[in-house]
């Protein structure tokens, strides 16, 4: 490092050895050290200082000032702070870098170098007077830190933060969200459930064709409200870990004959061509949930279909069952297909013949999905529609063929006895309706008081009892089942009838040895779970 005869250390092996140690500082030093004269012009630069800006030493000494490895607008915004920091102007040049210097100030800042080859790096640069004998700079001293590491790593730290940041605010909107359903799903299945129940119980009463026809459409009417509100609260549950797949054999004629029945009439009401084509296999899936996700693919397929045709397609490749559900729709542009399958994700399409989604479909469709362990894919151009494949492990074993439906009015009961116990009046006497019309042997109670009381009185205690969740003075079905439980002699089956999707619950349910069913309970499925055919089971 070339030095100033004024700044050097005196003669003598003591100044030779002080020389000698400023030599291999500034040549082994990590840092990067720029000296220059009074004016600003480059007198040397060290070893780290070559390497990182990609200037061999001779290109810079006595040639040009720092400025060349500074963003000029930097400089410019600094020497406009300086100026009024000191008032007096402050050149834009080497002016800036030193100014502070000259004044006997220290200065510490980050800059930004730029390299021969364009190329920037953030630096810490401390710059240092260099006192003549009379005390006026003969020279400055630049010593700079690269932090490029130092900002990458606090990028990474902030970066970290907002990811946690974000997740957290993500699975707090999710909770709440799911709270909120969970929270407004038992007020919201009530009064469906009445009338699912009475339109049920009604059935048998109504004897003329067209009375008949009229039910019939009711109850058509009323399961479709059911289907949408269970497509809305479907994701509540699935976000709660509540839905646990039932999985065992499933014959594919029966699965594609039921949807076959379900929208062929739809197809031709809209003008389209339905076509299903299946094959003889036996599938390992949860009936109802593989149901679900089918309905739910079909359904879009039809509501974005205008013309052409919607077909249910079925082959078997190796260990699976692939379903293909195809249509001749507009088809969806590539950078959607990832985002149809999040919840309230809905394309513009204008032309869907007045029908809207939720948005919701798709989301419970890849959730469930997942759930069941079954592959799912979609290919989709633009103007020549869509094919949802879903890929379903066939079963080892075929199933056991169907038994033939049991007539729905023929009473099954055998008189035994069933103790109803639901706050809300309507659903209680829907319930009683539909219970003894199955050949049962009903009593009814609007809370654990009067449920006792009848208990006590009663001659033997019920067969089963079916109760609510959510009953009067903050009791619960389940403390009436324990409190059941606990009482001398048979303890009879249970029935617990909610609308609340947490875990806890079905746990506690499990733990007790009763049914589960969610509201709103359809008719078959409160049949089957008196019958003892869905024992510990959630519905």
């Amino acid at each position: 490092m070339a030095m100033a005869p004024e700044a050097a250390h005196g003669g003598g092996r003591d100044g030779e050895r002080a020389r000698a140690i400023q030599q291999a500082i500034f040549d082994n030093a990590s840092h990067l050290i720029i000296a220059t004269d009074e004016a600003g012009t480059i007198i040397d630069v060290n070893p780290a200082a070559e390497r990182a800006l990609g200037y061999a030493r001779l290109e810079l000494v006595g040639k040009t000032t720092p400025i060349v490895i500074h963003d000029r607008d930097e400089v410019v915004a600094e020497a406009a702070r300086l100026s009024a920091e000191l008032g007096e102007p402050v050149a834009a040049g080497f002016e800036t870098f030193v100014a502070l210097a000259r004044r006997g100030q220290p200065v510490e800042r980050e800059w930004t170098y730029i390299r021969k080859d364009g190329t920037r790096f953030p630096v810490l640069l401390a710059v240092t007077a260099l006192p003549g004998r009379n005390g006026q700079p003969i020279g400055f001293v630049g010593i700079s830190t690269d932090l490029t590491e130092r900002k990458a790593h606090e990028r990474a730290v902030i970066e970290t933060q907002a990811a946690v940041l974000a997740r957290r605010k993500a699975e707090s909107d999710s909770h709440a969200k799911t709270h909120f359903l969970a929270a407004a799903s038992h007020d919201l299945r009530q009064p469906l459930q009445s009338a699912l129940l009475f339109a049920s119980a009604l059935a048998p009463h109504v004897t003329s064709e067209r009375g008949a026809s009229m039910v019939s459409s009711l109850e058509k009417s009323l399961n479709a409200l059911r289907s949408l509100l269970d497509r809305l609260l479907d994701i509540s549950k699935l976000d709660a870990g509540e839905v646990t797949p039932r999985v065992g054999p499933l014959p594919a004629s029966r699965l594609f004959d039921e949807l076959n029945d379900a929208y062929a009439p739809r197809a031709a009401a809209r003008g389209l061509g339905w076509r299903v084509s299946a094959v003889p296999a036996t599938l390992r899936s949860d009936p109802e949930l593989l149901g679900r996700i089918l309905r739910n693919l079909i359904e879009n397929a039809l509501r974005y279909t205008e013309q052409g045709s919607v077909a249910l397609e079925a082959r078997v490749e190796g260990a699976y069952l692939v379903v293909d559900v195809n249509d001749t729709g507009p088809g969806i542009a590539p950078e959607h297909q990832e985002a149809i399958f999040r919840e309230f994700h809905r394309l513009q399409r204008p032309d869907s013949g007045g029908e809207r989604g939720l948005g919701l479909g798709l989301a419970i469709v890849r959730r469930l999905a997942t759930l069941l362990g079954h592959p799912l894919t979609l290919r989709s151009r633009v103007g020549q529609g869509s094919v949802f494949t879903v890929r379903v492990p066939l079963n080892e074993v075929p199933a056991p063929a169907d038994a033939a439906p049991a007539d729905r009015d023929e009473p099954d009961g055998g008189g035994s006895t069933v103790l109803v116990i639901e706050d809300d009046a309507l659903v209680r006497a829907a319930l009683v309706a539909m219970i003894r019309q199955w050949g049962y042997d009903p009593h009814e109670a609007a809370s654990w008081p009067e449920a006792k009381a009848w208990l006590d009185a009663a001659a033997r205690p019920p067969e089963v009892v079916v109760t609510d969740y959510h009953l009067p003075d903050g009791a619960t079905g389940i403390g009436v089942l324990k409190a059941l439980a606990a009482r001398p002699g048979p303890v009879p089956r249970g029935i617990l009838l909610t609308g609340e999707t947490a875990a806890s619950l079905l746990r506690e349910a499990q733990a007790l040895g009763c049914t589960v069913l969610h509201k709103p309970i359809m008719p078959a499925a409160l049949h089957r779970a008196l019958a003892g055919e869905d024992a510990v089971a959630a519905v």
